[in-house]
């Protein structure tokens, strides 16, 4: 069947904003921005009730499911409440003999993205109008399938929020430095570690140019630096370019970032590595290598780092002259070790949920998750 067979396909009705402002009120109105639900602001309802369309009014108050039909067109929501559609809003409610047929929470779940396949173009500028809307083919399971259906979507649905959640707090622990510790001396960075700067050649172009052979020659690249996570490249360890002739470093190291993301840092343990000219490469120098660990110091480099910083948008730059006599506090190393320990911990964490949500998030995943659930669910149709 078509979703025209199984709903009444309709939208709503523009008003000029600034009309809208001067009467405002409780009721939601709906629009095809995929924020907040769609809905961009409340309206009064008495004023709304004056607008029509074929007779009757614009304003829908049965359950139904509404679509964006422009901008991330075809973006489905479940609506339970009285609301009023703009014109950028499309609405599908169940015809009488499909009421008892369908559960529409369901149906957001299992069609959001079959429906946006039907989109004119992809992205922030797509389109998808009640005409098109009208004459999607679609398939309804019996209405207990559907119901079971649901309550794996929601489950998989409330481990997707949890997981964001949780990484959302450990994202803001990683970007801070760790909790103030029992300072056992002070020392100032340019004592404890050597600084240089990366390949100021070493383009994506010369990267690309030189791709590994395969074997033991190729060897990573380290772009913008971030503990979360740094754009890497391989190349061929003997690359060499007109302007360029490629160093490498020895790991452990910590790489920071020296502009963009400046003071953004993170510890390397490769045995071979090389950087283009973004980041600095800072080592332990051997007279503090019982004293200081590079990963510890990896965690606290961008408190250290942010006061050396030109400017605090993405185009500042480090300066390294400062950053070089900054004084570090540095506790015992049995405590930076415990420290690292911790953080270990919470990137193998972060690292996890990354993975649960690509598989939620990911088309091809996602199909798959609940193409396992139908078929686990047959038995009951």
């Amino acid at each position: 069947m078509k979703i025209k067979d199984a709903f009444h396909v309709s939208d709503g009705k523009r008003i000029v904003a600034e009309e809208a402002y001067k009467h405002k009120g409780n009721m939601p109105f709906v629009a095809a921005q995929t924020a907040n639900e769609g809905i961009i602001r409340y309206s009064d309802e008495n004023w709304l009730k004056g607008f029509q369309k074929m007779g009757e009014s614009v304003i829908v108050r049965k359950p139904c499911i509404t679509w964006t039909k422009n901008g991330y067109a075809g973006t489905l929501f479940y609506r339970d409440y009285p609301f009023y559609p703009g014109d950028d809003c499309g609405v599908l409610v169940p015809r009488e003999e499909f009421r008892d047929r369908v559960n529409m929470k369901w149906f957001v779940f299992a069609m959001q993205d079959y429906i946006k396949s039907f989109t004119t173009s992809k992205g922030t500028q797509g389109k998808l109008f009640k005409e098109q809307m009208s004459e999607i083919d679609i398939v309804l399971p019996e209405k207990h399938v559907q119901d079971a259906m649901l309550v794996q979507y929601e489950r998989i649905d409330e481990i997707r929020s949890k997981a964001v959640e949780l990484k959302k707090i450990i994202e803001e622990t990683i970007s801070s430095a760790p909790a103030h510790q029992t300072q056992a001396y002070s020392i100032q960075i340019k004592d404890a570690f050597s600084i240089e700067g990366g390949n100021s050649g070493l383009t994506e172009e010369v990267v690309y140019n030189h791709k590994p052979k395969g074997g033991s020659n190729g060897i990573r690249v380290y772009s913008a630096a971030s503990r979360i996570n740094s754009t890497i490249w391989h190349i061929d360890k003997a690359a060499t370019s007109s302007s360029m002739s490629l160093k490498t470093f020895a790991g452990p190291a910590v790489i920071v970032a020296r502009k963009g993301l400046a003071g953004k840092a993170q510890y390397i343990d490769d045995k071979e590595f090389a950087t283009n000219d973004n980041v600095y490469v800072i080592t332990l120098k051997d007279t503090y290598s019982e004293d200081i660990d590079l990963n510890w110091f990896s965690l606290v480099c961008e408190h250290y780092a942010q006061p050396c910083i030109s400017s605090k948008d993405f185009n500042g730059t480090l300066c390294k002259e400062q950053f070089l006599l900054c004084n570090i506090a540095c506790p015992s190393l049995s405590e930076q070790r415990e420290t690292v320990k911790i953080y270990t911990r919470l990137f193998k964490m972060y690292y996890k949920l990354l993975n649960i949500l690509a598989v939620i998030d990911n088309d091809t995943k996602n199909r798959n998750v609940f193409k396992s659930l139908i078929s686990d669910l047959a038995p009951l149709a």
